[in-house]
Order: C-alpha cells, then structure tokens, then sequence
C-alpha cells in the first residue's frame, strides 16, 4: 500500500495536470503543507483566471471513504472562510458515489487519483470519467466480503439478520463465533462507510439496504462445491422427496436461488432446484432418490457451502427449508437476467419490508 507521502504526491501531478489542460487558467504557486489558521492544507494552488485569482485549497486522504470525507469537508470550509476567493477540492486515490454526493452537497470538489472527478467554480467546470480506476477494487472491501473470510462474512451475515437490533461487540462476537479483533475490524470498515453508527447501549446498521448491495457486488461463492443432476420427476415432486427425505433423515438442506426465491417472491418462476446440503450427504441422497448425476441438461443442483454461515438465518415456508432472504438474494443476483431480477423482487417483497 502507498503511503500518505506518495498519494499526496500523485494528488498533486493529477489535479494540476487536469488544471494545465484549461487554456484560460494560469497556475501561478503552488505550496504544499501550508498553515492556514490552525489548520495545514496539504496543498494551496494560486491561480489566474479571466474572473481574477483563486485559490485552491486542496486535502488529500488516504481512504475517501465518506467519514473521511466529512472529516476532511469541515477542515476545508473552515480553511476556506479564512481565504477571500478561495474554493477547496478534496481528493483519495478511490471516491465512492456516497462521497461525491457529499462534497458536492458541500460546494467541494473532489478527484481521485485515475482524474475521475468534479470541480465547479467561476469560470472553472471540470467533470471527469475515467473508465478504470486501478484503486477501484479497494484492498478493505476485498478483506471484508471474501469469501475465504468466513468469519467476517459471519458477521455481516448476523447483522443483516437483525439490521434494527443495536449490538454490543461481545454479543455480536458471541453471536457470530467471531473474534473481538474480527468484529473490530468489520465495525471499524462500515463506520468509514457510514453504515453503521453509535448509539446509546452499542451500534446498530443504518443502512442495511446499501451494505447488502455492496455486499453483491463483491459477491463470488467460488469456494462452495457444486454438482448437478437429472430426475425424470417434476420440480415440485423433486422438491417434496428432497424436502421429506433430508427432514427423516435428519440432513441439514436450505432451498436457494429460484427454489428459495419462490418461496420468497411469488413472481419468481424456475426449471431447476438449487439446494444447499451439509458436507457428505449429496452422494447419499441422490442414490436414495435415483438421481443421475450429469454434465448437461440438470434440473437439480446441490451446492456443498464450504462453512456453516450459508444455513444461518434458515426458514421455513410451507413445511421447507429455506435458505435466509439475504443468502438468496445474494445467490440470484449472481445469476444474470432473470436472476437479477429475482433478487430485486426478493428485496422488494421481503427484505426491505422487514428492515423498515
């Protein structure tokens, strides 16, 4: 990871390159850590323009991360104020949408390291898309939804389960078998983003609907063992002799994808069933209930989950298992097309509801 020296460095060579490209603006000075009242600005930029001179006071952080973001807004205004003609940009190699919303809400102009970004003022209009930004996959998100960070993944899990519930660290550890460190961690990534928040007696998610979102996007059970079959039965008969079969037998199973899906939104039509089973009973149930194992044209597919977490939160709706709302909305919205759209009816109709 580069150090606060070097972005601010690059900071610097990106936000006057982006200025040199404006033929009616000339750069007069430019200061690096410069006392302003009691506070240092990481960069002042002078500069002509045909409307007289400006000055560009300039914060470079590290994470642009929204808490980071509203921290490094106040310091600007306040510098700001003490600069007639002055106009304040923040910058981070990565700048969220909820960041940029926030600046801009604040008069700030913001840009990242690959020049995406916006800055607005008398006669100065920039708005910049970069396609790719290398710092876009950011090392904190792909820490917090990997899949080999079954842990974290626990509690995040645990959390959406009960998005209302204001949690205490040990209860949350004791909840999700987790680490003090490991929720720490976690607490400290959806604090940045503005997720969660502090109340009287602990924390508690505010905003659930954009951390499961977050949470899909960087979604990929690649670790979970997957294998497919064929039965000459209907789905609904597939379904009653898997559902009657695992329950005598004491096997622990949770329907997904379109099979959990029906059960959760009613628009939500499928030819195949999905099920998770616990390890090491997929060859015993298939034999039992003369399911052929094939490469090509299955309608089950059962799905081995690497960790315990993927049966947390499990209901049952009309005598079946079910694996929780999140785990299949996660599930459906991996699959293109329809399963897309399956998710979104599945957080419509049952997740976004509960979480009112």
């Amino acid at each position: 990871m580069k150090d606060g020296l070097v972005i601010e460095n690059e900071a610097r060579e990106v936000l006057l390159k982006a200025l040199n490209e404006i033929p009616f603006v000339q750069i007069e000075n430019v200061q690096s850590e410069y006392r302003i009242m009691n506070f240092v600005a990481d960069a002042v930029i002078s500069l002509k323009t045909p409307a007289g001179p400006t000055t560009l006071i300039v914060e470079v952080k590290t994470n642009g991360q929204p808490r980071f973001a509203r921290i490094a807004a106040t310091r600007i205004e306040r510098m700001t104020r003490e600069i007639p003609g002055s106009y304040g940009i923040f910058m981070a190699p990565f700048i969220s949408q909820e960041t940029a919303a926030i600046l801009e809400d604040r008069n700030i102009g913001y840009m990242d390291l690959a020049g995406n970004g916006k800055i607005n003022f008398w006669p100065v209009y920039i708005k910049t898309v970069v396609e790719r930004n290398p710092y876009a996959k950011r090392r904190d998100l792909r820490s917090l939804y990997s899949m080999k960070s079954s842990k974290t993944i626990m509690i995040l899990r645990v959390m959406l389960n009960e998005p209302g519930r204001i949690w205490k660290t040990t209860e949350l550890v004791a909840e999700s078998g987790s680490s003090l460190g490991q929720v720490s961690s976690v607490r400290k990534k959806l604090e940045n983003r503005e997720w969660i928040e502090s109340v009287k007696g602990g924390f508690q998610v505010i905003k659930p609907v954009e951390l499961l979102t977050e949470w899909s996007e960087n979604y990929s059970p690649v670790l979970n063992e997957s294998r497919d079959f064929y039965s000459m039965d209907s789905i609904q008969d597939i379904e009653t002799k898997l559902v009657n079969y695992c329950a005598d037998e004491g096997i622990k199973y949770a329907l997904t994808e379109f099979s959990g899906g029906a059960r959760y939104a009613s628009t939500v039509r499928y030819q195949k069933v999905t099920v998770y089973v616990e390890n090491d009973c997929i060859d015993r149930i298939a034999n039992v209930l003369s399911w052929k194992e094939v490469k090509t044209g299955a309608n089950i597919r059962f799905y081995e989950p690497y960790d315990e977490g993927y049966f947390y939160g499990v209901r049952n709706v009309d005598g079946a298992e079910i694996a929780s709302p999140v785990q299949v909305f996660l599930d459906l919205g991996k699959l293109r097309g329809r399963g897309e759209e399956a998710s979104e009816a599945v957080l419509k109709e049952v997740i976004a509801p509960e979480w009112q």
